[in-house]
């Protein structure tokens, strides 16, 4: 980062507003490409990840070697 003073930063121009529709639709595409799930199931996931990423990837994975783990019980 270069400094700049308190004169140059009122030339920069504003910051963009982040809209919260399209920074979700990006994440359960992203959510989606990773694991091959529906959006639906992808919206489930970020939800309990609390709209994180890695955290919905991490209870996502959780839940799958849970479901391994009881379909080779029943074997």
């Amino acid at each position: 980062l270069i400094p700049i003073d308190a004169e140059e930063a009122k030339l920069l121009p504003p910051p963009k507003e982040i809209d919260p529709a399209r920074t979700r639709k990006f994440y359960v595409n992203a959510f989606q490409k990773q694991t091959g799930a529906s959006p639906e199931e992808a919206n489930y996931y970020l939800e309990q990840g609390h709209g994180e990423l890695k955290q919905a990837l991490a209870i996502w994975k959780e839940d799958l070697k849970w479901e391994r783990s009881s379909i080779e019980k029943n074997i």
